[in-house]
């Protein structure tokens, strides 16, 4: 909700549906809500008895356990040993870390006011920034949490040749990696299914979630109903109108004179409230329809002396020739 009373949200995604739509799903929340979190832990409960029951059947069963193992225990010992070899290969062999980003970024501002070289600026085409915090802007927290490094790769060559036999060793090996897949999101699906603020379909098909989308659509709702800048600027908006509201009364009761009194104070305080506000933002004063009129005629102006001065020149010029 704060992030919402912020900004920050994602102003496409609510462009894009109209306020009737918005306003229908926001009506399902509350019950969505109870609905969502008594099935979940009905769906968790049963998939914890399903596995307990699968575990019970397998220990009471030795040769299932057998048969189960004789099929995937070799799939998973080539898949942990590829990945092993793989990592010691990235670390040892192919990967050399040069220093980190800050200090590179500081020698670089020295050596530039000794109009000095780097030994390292020899090798920027070998050269991968990685940035672990995943931000392309920088703050002033980069002093403390610049984890990014700037490495090379190393014997290039054979990095190639590994990246080629590799895709093999993949395209077979990648049955272990879509049973995992498959484990893993049916783990967080089951684990997640109460959960109304997280979409179990990922980010480019949320709008097919319709337990996520009335969640989105109740808090964008509630923090354009209830945001506090929002409802403080309305109310003294408001408070304004029903002072003016009983001024007006008031006038119709008090003399002429006294009204044209009043106007004058009033003329006289805004015309000083409107040169403060010009002394302290001397950018507005462009902006003022006054200014422009101002260089509007000193435009026409040089443009009339301009075109005198031409006329004199050439009756000058008419004389001396005859």
């Amino acid at each position: 909700m704060l992030d919402y009373y912020r900004g920050k949200y994602e102003k496409k995604k609510f462009d894009s549906v109209s306020s009737s739509s918005i306003l229908q799903r926001s009506f399902h929340y509350s019950g969505y809500q109870v609905g969502y979190l008594a099935y979940g832990f009905v769906i968790i409960n049963y998939a914890i008895f399903i596995i307990c029951l699968i575990f019970k059947i397998l220990f009471i069963h030795p040769l299932l356990i057998k048969i189960v193992l004789k099929i995937l225990a070799p799939l998973f010992i080539l898949f942990a040993l590829k990945h092993i070899i793989v990592y010691c290969l990235t670390k040892y062999f192919f990967l050399r870390i040069i220093r980190s980003h800050r200090n590179l970024r500081q020698n670089i501002e020295h050596q530039q006011k000794n109009n000095q070289q780097d030994i390292y600026n020899e090798r920027q085409d070998q050269a991968i920034y990685v940035d672990s915090s995943a931000s392309s802007t920088s703050s002033t927290d980069d002093d403390y949490y610049d984890e990014s490094h700037l490495f090379t790769l190393e014997n290039r060559h054979a990095y190639f040749l590994f990246v080629y036999f590799n895709f093999f060793f993949d395209c077979f090996l990648g049955i272990i990696s879509c049973i995992l897949r498959l484990l893993k999101s049916s783990i967080a699906l089951a684990l997640y299914m109460p959960r109304l603020d997280y979409s179990i379909f990922g980010r480019s098909l949320e709008g097919i979630d319709n337990g996520y989308t009335a969640y989105t659509s109740y808090i964008y709702v509630e923090a354009m109903h209830t945001h506090p800048i929002l409802i403080t600027f309305t109310q003294i908006i408001y408070m304004n109108i029903l002072d003016k509201r009983r001024r007006d009364k008031q006038f119709l009761l008090i003399d002429e004179k006294q009204i044209i009194e009043q106007n004058k104070r009033k003329s006289i305080r805004f015309r000083w409230f409107l040169l403060i506000t010009l002394m302290n933002n001397l950018s507005l004063i462009s902006t003022r329809r006054y200014h422009r009129k101002m260089i509007i005629n000193n435009q026409k102006i040089n443009h009339r002396t301009s075109s005198d001065s031409s006329l004199s020149n050439r009756t000058i010029t008419i004389d001396m020739c005859q």
